[in-house]
């Protein structure tokens, strides 16, 4: 077996999070509003906390450039399982 064609169609989990969270931002620049719930199960569940806390850092951002004040109350109303990333943030 060639290596490397073989690493080159392997994804690690860190450059898979990297995709979604430039396809998240891309929506944002779109003037879309993506769910993070709409991206945390494309990926595996050992992976989905450090794609939250990225995708959350990512959502924060454009929503205070649009004047909104999400609360660190919604993320854990939305998100119990990611308290942790959260209280990370807030």
């Amino acid at each position: 077996m060639d290596l490397d064609s073989h690493s080159a169609n392997h994804i690690s989990p860190s450059e898979r999070i990297d995709q979604l969270c430039d396809d998240f931002e891309v929506s944002w620049l779109q003037g879309e509003r993506p769910q993070i719930a709409n991206f945390i199960d494309r990926i595996p569940a050992e992976d989905q906390p450090a794609l939250f806390y990225e995708l959350m850092l990512v959502e924060l951002e454009y929503r205070l450039k649009a004047g909104e004040q999400p609360s660190r109350e919604e993320y854990l109303r939305d998100f119990p399982q990611f308290s942790d990333q959260v209280s990370a943030v807030y």
